[in-house]
């Protein structure tokens, strides 16, 4: 059973290096957003497991799920994070 504070729980799934996952951590770090990181191996293919590519048929960091929303391309990632407005977004 899901509670009210999972319909608002960001979950960004990140690898070490990752450009494109450093730039969506600085814009939640920006909006001052609280997230939970999942790290994927990508020397071990983790980005190619099924339950991951069940998020993100590209099989690529980073995904972000915000709720039951799924976004896996870092453009539209950020682009949806600088569009959140912090009190609508998430309980204070």
């Amino acid at each position: 059973m899901s509670t009210p504070e999972d319909r608002h729980a960001i979950t960004l799934y990140d690898s070490h290096g990752s450009p494109c996952t450093r730039r969506v951590r600085a814009v939640l770090l920006e909006k001052g957003l609280a997230w939970t990181t999942r790290l994927l191996d990508l020397t071990r293919m983790e980005q190619k497991r099924p339950e991951y590519l069940a998020l993100n048929p590209n099989g690529v960091v980073p995904t972000l799920v915000h709720g039951e929303r799924v976004l896996y391309e870092s453009n539209v990632i950020t682009e949806y994070l600088r569009r959140l407005s912090r009190p609508a977004a998430l309980p204070a």
